[in-house]
């Protein structure tokens, strides 16, 4: 799924979290997501022209909070967008990777 694609209207009420720590980071990342609502979910990390970098998680979510690591110290310093996207909503989060 890209960063554009059209998705199913979200449940009323629904909400997804994502949060990056450290950010900016160096090297390696964590992102933690969660769901009001079990459902699946995908996570996945673009470079700013939109081209897939990584697919961190593509599955069922339960409850609770989840965390993926991310490693980027193979990746030029630079700005990248991680994007979860769960039951129709979709959310980003800017990660900043530096040397």
């Amino acid at each position: 799924m890209g960063i554009d694609e059209e998705t199913e209207p979200p449940s009323p009420g629904a909400s997804l979290v994502l949060q990056v720590h450290p950010n900016p980071f160096r090297g390696s990342v964590t992102l933690v997501f969660e769901l009001d609502n079990p459902g699946q979910a995908d996570l996945k990390v673009y470079d700013l022209p939109g081209r897939l970098v990584e697919e961190l998680f593509s599955g069922d979510v339960v409850s609770g909070p989840m965390s993926c690591p991310f490693d980027g110290s193979s990746l030029p310093t630079g700005v990248y967008v991680a994007v979860l996207h769960s039951g129709g909503l979709t959310v980003s989060q800017r990660l900043v990777l530096m040397r």
